[in-house]
C-alpha cells in the first residue's frame, strides 16, 4: 500500500466549504527493543467531521468492511495484513474534549475512557513540511517524550493516536528515540466520515485491559482458519487479520503465538494516572 501526497496545495479552498476530511498518516514503529533496526510501517487513518473523529487502521478498516458484508474469512487474504498492535480505533470528541480507545481481545469489544490528555509546550522553532507552515511541540504522555508540528493553516486542533489539543492540525510526530513515528502522507475530501464505534463494548481501565493482554494466546479462540500452499502458512484470525508464515516454519503454532504477543517496546510506557 502506497500513499502519495497530492492534495496539499489545493486543499485550503476546500476547507472553507467543507468539513468532512480522511487525513492519512504513516506510522512507523520499532516493536522490539532489542531489534531497533526492525521497523513496522502501517497506515492510520484520522477520519473528522470538525466536531469529532476517529483514529483507524486503514488495512483493517478495510478487511472488516469486506467481512461485514461476505462474512467470508477466506476473502480477506487479498489485502495488507496489518500489525496486531495498531488493530484499535480511537475516537475523539473535540467539544469536551475526550478520548475513547476501542480494541478487541479475545472475541471482547473493549473500551477504555482516558482520562489523560497530552499537555504542550509551543516551541519557538518553525519549518515548512509537506509545504505546510509548521510550529515545532513538545509533550511528556504516558512515559515518552514526544515532539510534533503542526499547522495552523489546518484548524482542527487534532492529530494521530490520542495526540490533540495543539491550535492546528499535526503533521508530524515522533517520540524522543524515534520510536513511534507518524508523517502525514495524504489528505482527501470525503463525503462521509467513518465514525462507528462498537456499540456493545466492555468498559476497562488501562490495567485491567493490560493484564487481559497477558493471558496466554488461545488458538482455538484465536485461529479462525489455516490456509497452506507450497510456499506460505496463511493465518486468518478471528478478529480479521491475517498473518502470513513460511511453509518451511518447524512449528506453527508458536510462530503465531510469537506474532500475536504484545509489543515490548509499546507506544505507552505506563497506564493512565
Amino acid at each position: 500500500m502506497k500513499f502519495h501526497i497530492t492534495l496539499f496545495i489545493s486543499i485550503f479552498p476546500l476547507l472553507i466549504f467543507a468539513k468532512n476530511y480522511r487525513f492519512t498518516y504513516e506510522y512507523k514503529f520499532k516493536p522490539q527493543k532489542e531489534k531497533m533496526d526492525s521497523v513496522i510501517t502501517d497506515y492510520m487513518n484520522l477520519d473528522t467531521d470538525g466536531k469529532k473523529s476517529l483514529f483507524f487502521n486503514d488495512s483493517k478498516h478495510k478487511m472488516d468492511s469486506v467481512y461485514a458484508t461476505s462474512k467470508n474469512l477466506n476473502e480477506l487474504t487479498q489485502y495488507k495484513n496489518y500489525n496486531q498492535n495498531v488493530s484499535y480505533t480511537i475516537f475523539k470528541d473535540y467539544s469536551i474534549p475526550t478520548i475513547d480507545f476501542y480494541s478487541k481481545k479475545f472475541n471482547l469489544d473493549i473500551l477504555i475512557e482516558e482520562k489523560e490528555l497530552p499537555k504542550w509546550n509551543l516551541i519557538d522553532e518553525f519549518s515548512v513540511i509537506n509545504t505546510f507552515k509548521c510550529q515545532k511541540a513538545y509533550t511528556k504522555y504516558k512515559g515518552r517524550e514526544w515532539y510534533a508540528w503542526f499547522t495552523k493553516d489546518i484548524p482542527i486542533n487534532d492529530g494521530p493516536y490520542k495526540f490533540i489539543g495543539l491550535p492546528g492540525l499535526i503533521i508530524r510526530v515522533s517520540d524522543k528515540e524515534e520510536s513511534h513515528t507518524f508523517d502525514l502522507v495524504q489528505v482527501i475530501h470525503i463525503k462521509d466520515p467513518f465514525l462507528e464505534v462498537p456499540k456493545k463494548v466492555r468498559l476497562m481501565t488501562q490495567t485491567q485491559f493490560d493484564e487481559l493482554a497477558k493471558k496466554n494466546i488461545n488458538l482455538k479462540t484465536d485461529v479462525a482458519f489455516t490456509n497452506v500452499t507450497n510456499k506460505t502458512v496463511t493465518v486468518g484470525l478471528n478478529d480479521g487479520n491475517m498473518m502470513n508464515l513460511s511453509n518451511n516454519t518447524s512449528n506453527v503454532d508458536q510462530a503465531i503465538i510469537d506474532k500475536l504477543r504484545k509489543s515490548n517496546n509499546p507506544i505507552e510506557l505506563k497506564p493512565s494516572e
